[in-house]
Order: C-alpha cells, then sequence, then structure tokens
C-alpha cells in the first residue's frame, strides 16, 4: 500500500501499490513548467510512502502525514473505488455536517442525472 496527502483536503489517500505505480507515472509525466502541476508533484510524490500491512491488519502512518492532516487516535476510513481517504475523526465529521448544510446549485446539472440513478 502507498499513502499520500490529499491536495485538497485535510486527509490522506491510501493506494494499492500497483494502482498507486499508474498514478505516479502520470504524476510524474506532467509538465514540471506548470505551477499547478509542480505543486500537485509536491504534495503527491514528495509525500508519498509505502506502507506494510502488520499481522494485526493495521498500518503505522507516519508523524509527518498525522500532524500535516491533524490526525489523533480516532480516524475515518471512507472507501473511494480504488482507494481509501483516511481522516481525522473530527475533521471528517465537521466536513460531512458541512456537506449536508450546503444548498445544492440549481445552475449546475445534477451529478444524479450525470449517474443515470
Amino acid at each position: 500500500m502507498v499513502v499520500t496527502m490529499d491536495t485538497e483536503e485535510k486527509c490522506l489517500l491510501l493506494y494499492p501499490s500497483n494502482i498507486w505505480s499508474g498514478i505516479e507515472k502520470k504524476i510524474n509525466d506532467l509538465p514540471s513548467f506548470s505551477k499547478n502541476h509542480r505543486r500537485i508533484q509536491r504534495i503527491l510524490i514528495g509525500h508519498a510512502e509505502d506502507l506494510d500491512i502488520d499481522s494485526a491488519g493495521r498500518i503505522l502512518l507516519s508523524k509527518p502525514l498525522r500532524s500535516a492532516t491533524e490526525m489523533s487516535k480516532k480516524i475515518t476510513l471512507i472507501g473511494q473505488g480504488e482507494k481509501f481517504e483516511i481522516w481525522s475523526e473530527d475533521i471528517w465529521n465537521s466536513k460531512v455536517n458541512n456537506w449536508r448544510a450546503e444548498e445544492t446549485d440549481e445552475t449546475e446539472q445534477s451529478v444524479l442525472s450525470d449517474l443515470r440513478i
């Protein structure tokens, strides 16, 4: 497994190694002369760490990654397709409450219609 920081939120992204290798290649192939591309490269690749799962099914997150994402004892693991997001439980709960309180922007096409649900 590979863990790295998210570029927009205070959470970590956890990828299976085989998925991460494809993402890493795409990120490395971005032109390094673009400010936005360099930012993505520095955050995602610069903070990527290989992880091992111990015999009890646990992973150890490094202090720099925990500090940057304000993680303490309680975390929340969110499945997101081919990756997981790892959040501080407090930050996750705050985000969910904010998202639920947001009003739908009626000027945008519905995400659900894009999914044909």
